[in-house]
This record gives structure tokens, C-alpha cells and sequence, in this order.
């Protein structure tokens, strides 16, 4: 979208999308590779694994050593095995040559290929699942090492594993996430393309984890990372469901509703202890899949939970922000303060309450770091123009802008207005163009419909779809496709008393458009905007 790249200036593509999606995640870099080299047999690696040799004589090459495994032949060389891999966009199995001609003799496929003759095939029945075997011994099964906490849900993912942390920390542990936010430890952060990134990956990073001194890893485990394979073997000491909505459902994700639930529920499965939402309508059906034992949570008294928050009070001063007092009863009795509101909030926190409870520690040792926690772009407010709020935020679903929404509505002044800027992804999900609109319609009196990251779709078509759903607002309806300009508008039209929401790019850093990825970050954007208006206003 020539009008869209335009606004970035000089700033260069960071990447083009490859036709190969079963590339490793990116984030893989150079600086990486000096935490290890490690060198392993290929019958040592091959001792877990049930194959069978479709070309060549495994015993000529037990010996050979394997430094690397990939899944994308850009990445093939000497001494690395190669997994073609069947992906949603392409087959893994189209690129064995490539991948020969860089310097690759050992291959693991699905089926017989056509390579020359100096080449060890081996046969398996899903190579999704012998990337998890094979990653896991040739790393040294690092995660043996690391007490796992999953995390699934719609909505809560992201600030759960932050919580976690900054908990976890306070508590003496040396505490790692993995997630939408990428690898971070203390000082140490990495991006991913993924929530939950393919087992290779995630072993690596568990591998560099543990020579860090992690011993606690919090990670988002996506639906799709479970229905795909990725974390299969893993076993979670414990495992949280925040809540379950209607999301994800595309012909490149969940085929339905269904699929979705019950590729959430895998994660149960694979835990000690779940950690459920007795409030969300997902609760009964996650029991029944847990196979250790269940702890629950919930905002209300009368629910029976094991842990429970009453006497909520959100609250927002301009000069110190935004906080949420509430007091916890059941498995802790305490008053505990978190620095967002929004009742949602809550539930996270105490689903964070409800694991540390359960390690042995106590909401008094870490408290002040509850209270401290802030994650970049989930309900981050702004320090921007006096009587004026303005907040970034993930919510990129119905049930995301909905909870944000109606937190906002109450903190809004009786003169004041609620605007929203938002858009909708493109490539999956388009359930979400209605959700969102009607969100927004129920709750804004300014909308304003932009794009977000259409990726290979047309963004004016996903305008036109949101559009379509928002016949019925009753509010000021604006557009603008350029994101930037929607935003400086948002950012000129608001007056004293208003709510601005910058609505579903949260803190990610960066936007595809066609192929073509750029930097980007709301924050940014939104400051600079800030700042042109503060000068107008000075120079004027």
C-alpha cells in the first residue's frame, strides 16, 4: 500500500515474507550462537526417534556430526540436518534440493524425495513431531532443567507471564518470559515471530535461559502452538486458562470453535497444576480435561473459587496513573494494589496469586512488585496533555476491546468523550472486523477506522468490511487509512475531558503490507503527534 509505506519516509523493509513458512523464528541471531556450539552423533541424536531410511545406509553415518537443525533450506549447510516440513503455506518438501545444493546430506521427510545418492532420507510419519524429538536431545533436554508455567486464553497472556516475573523475581527466583513480547530475562530480550515459537526454537532458548541462571519460565502457549505440535512432550508444572472467547477461526488457524477451545484444553493435559477462571464459560470444559490437580479463581464471592476478589476500586490520577485495589480472600486474605484498571486486570493478578500460592510464597513478599508491574502497550496510559488520557492497547478482538472499552467508560468524565482508533488484521481471523465494530459502536462516541497489519490482503477491503458493521453508530465515524494520519487526527480532535484508545498494535514493532514488513511502534507515533501539537499550540 504505496499511501501507507510512504509514511515511514526513508525507513528500509526490515524482511520480505518468505514463500517458506517453515523458517525458524527470526530472532535466532549471531550474538546468540556465542552462548554455545555443540556438536552431536547422528545416532545419538537419532536414539529417541522411530524412522524408517528411505535412501542411503545408516550405518556409514552414525558418526557424522550434527551441529544444527532446520526446518528452512536458506539456513542448510554442512553438517545440519534438514526437516521438511509440511506448512500451511508451503511444503517443506520443495526445498530439499536447496538445501543439498548448500552443503545438507542428512534429511528428515514425510516421504521419498529425489536427491543425489550421497544423502542420508530418513522417513517419519510427521516431521512437526520429530522436530520436537530430535530438538529436544540435541539441545539436552534443557527444559528438564526449568519449572514451566503455560499460560492459554483469548485475552490476559501477555500481562499474566509479566506478572509472573516481576513476582517471581521479588521472590528471589530468577524468573524468564516467552511470549508475544518475545524472550525476556532481566537485561536480556529477544523478539519472536511467534507467541509460541516452534519447538526448536523454544529448546534453544531454554538452553540459553538455563546457562543464564533461569530456573522459572512463564510462556504463552497459543492454540495455535498446541494443534500444531509445538510444545508437545513438555510437561507444566502449572498451566493457566484466563478465559476462552470467539477468536482465531480462519482457514490458516482453528477450522472452528471447537477446534479452538479444545486445542486450548491440550494444554491441561500436559500439567501438574491448572490454574482455571471459574468465572469464564470455558471453566467446566478445561476441568474436565485436567489431568493433576485444579485451582480456581474468580471476582465473585458466591462462586465457591478457592481464591476471590472483592471491593474493587479502579481509580486514575493524571499525575500517578491509573491502579486497582482489591482485596483477596480464600488461599490468601490480603489487599493487594495492581497499577491498571479494569476488572480483567484483576482476574489476571489473581491468577498470578493463585501459582505463586501454590510455589509457597505469599502475596506479602511480593506485593510492591505487583503493584509496580506495567507492560508496554497493555493498558499503558500516555502522559500527554493535562486533562486529556490517552491509552495504547493489544486489543485486537472483540472480547479484548470490549473489556478495554468498558473500563475506559468508567473513567469518563460526564462531558467528556470516549474516542477510539482501531483496525483489523488481515489474513485470518475476519470474524473480528464484526466483533471489533460492534464493540466500538457499543461504547465510543468517536470512531475512527484505520488500518492495522493487513499483510497480504487489501487494507481498503478490511476498511470497507469494519465499515459495514458500523451502520448503527450513533457516534462521529471517521477514516483514514494512512495510520499515521488517522492518529495525528485523533490526537488534534481530542479536548479537555476526553478518552483516547489507540486500539490493536499494542507495542508490537512493526506492520506488513503486501509482503513487505517496516518498523513501526504505536508509541512512537502517538508522541510524536503529541509533540506537533504541543508546537502548533505554542507557536499559535
Amino acid at each position: 500500500m504505496e499511501k501507507e509505506l510512504a509514511a515511514f519516509g526513508s525507513q528500509a523493509p526490515l524482511s520480505h515474507s518468505s514463500t517458506n513458512d517453515s523458517k525458524h523464528d527470526s530472532e535466532i541471531t549471531d550474538r546468540d550462537l556465542d552462548y554455545f556450539s555443540i556438536r552431536i552423533s547422528l545416532a545419538s541424536l537419532l536414539k529417541t526417534l522411530t524412522y524408517s531410511v528411505l535412501q542411503g545406509d545408516i550405518e556409514t553415518w552414525r558418526d557424522y556430526a550434527v551441529t544444527d537443525i532446520v526446518s528452512d533450506s536458506r539456513e542448510a549447510r554442512e553438517e545440519v540436518l534438514f526437516l521438511a516440513i509440511s506448512g500451511i503455506r508451503t511444503d517443506g518438501h520443495l526445498y530439499v534440493r536447496e538445501a543439498y545444493d548448500r552443503g545438507c546430506r542428512i534429511f528428515v521427510t514425510e516421504r521419498e524425495v529425489t536427491l543425489p545418492e550421497d544423502c542420508l532420507v530418513l522417513g517419519v510419519q510427521n516431521t512437526r513431531i520429530a522436530q520436537n524429538v530430535l530438538a529436544r536431545r540435541f539441545f539436552g533436554y534443557p527444559e528438564q532443567a526449568l519449572l514451566l508455567i503455560g499460560i492459554t486464553g483469548t485475552k490476559g497472556k501477555t500481562t499474566i507471564a509479566h506478572m509472573l516475573v516481576d513476582a517471581l523475581t521479588a521472590c528471589g527466583m530468577e524468573a524468564a518470559s516467552i511470549g508475544t513480547t518475545g524472550v525476556r530475562h532481566r537485561d536480556f530480550h529477544r523478539d519472536l515471530v511467534n507467541t509460541t515459537p516452534d519447538i526448536y526454537v523454544l529448546m534453544r532458548y531454554f538452553f540459553l535461559l538455563r546457562r543464564r541462571g533461569v530456573n522459572v519460565v512463564a510462556m504463552e502457549v497459543s492454540s495455535s502452538a498446541l494443534k500444531g505440535h509445538r510444545v508437545e512432550g513438555l510437561l507444566f508444572e502449572y498451566a493457566i486458562c484466563s478465559n476462552v472467547g470467539y477468536d482465531h477461526i480462519s482457514p490458516i488457524e482453528h477450522t472452528d470453535f471447537n477446534d479452538y477451545r479444545d486445542s486450548k484444553a491440550k494444554l491441561f493435559t500436559m500439567a501438574n497444576t491448572s490454574i482455571l477462571n471459574l468465572d469464564d464459560p470455558s471453566y467446566a470444559y478445561m476441568k474436565t480435561h485436567a489431568h493433576g490437580k485444579t485451582v480456581t479463581y474468580s471476582l465473585k464471592k458466591s462462586s465457591g473459587a478457592d481464591l476471590w476478589a472483592t471491593d474493587l476500586r479502579h481509580s486514575y490520577d493524571e499525575g500517578k496513573g491509573a491502579s486497582t485495589s482489591f482485596t483477596v480472600h480464600g488461599l490468601e486474605k490480603s489487599v493487594a494494589t495492581i497499577s491498571s484498571p479494569g476488572d480483567y486486570n484483576v482476574a489476571n493478578a489473581l491468577a498470578v496469586i493463585a501459582v505463586m500460592n501454590q510455589m509457597g510464597f505469599y502475596l506479602d513478599q511480593y506485593k510492591d512488585a505487583l503493584r509496580a508491574n506495567k507492560v508496554a502497550g497493555r493498558s499503558e496510559f500516555l502522559d500527554t496533555f493535562p486533562g486529556i488520557i490517552m491509552m495504547i492497547d493489544y486489543a485486537h478482538n472483540g472480547m479484548g476491546m470490549r473489556a478495554v472499552l468498558e473500563m475506559l467508560s468508567g473513567l469518563k468524565k460526564q462531558d467528556g468523550r470516549l474516542m477510539v482508533l482501531f483496525g483489523a488484521v488481515g489474513g485470518r481471523a475476519k470474524n473480528r472486523r464484526r466483533d471489533l465494530a460492534e464493540a466500538v459502536s457499543q461504547y465510543a462516541d468517536v470512531a475512527m477506522v484505520t488500518t492495522d497489519c493487513p499483510y497480504d490482503e487489501d487494507p481498503e477491503a478490511i476498511m470497507d468490511e469494519v465499515l459495514s458493521y458500523m451502520s448503527d453508530f450513533r457516534g462521529e465515524l471517521l477514516q483514514e487509512i494512512d495510520r499515521h494520519l488517522a492518529i495525528s487526527q485523533m490526537v488534534d480532535f481530542a479536548r479537555d475531558g476526553d478518552i483516547v484508545l489507540f486500539a490493536g498494535m499494542g507495542d508490537d514493532n512493526t506492520r506488513t503490507f503486501r509482503g513487505v514488513t517496516v518498523p513501526y511502534n504505536e508509541k512512537t507515533v502517538v508522541l510524536d503527534a503529541v509533540e506537533e501539537r504541543k508546537m502548533r499550540e505554542t507557536l499559535f
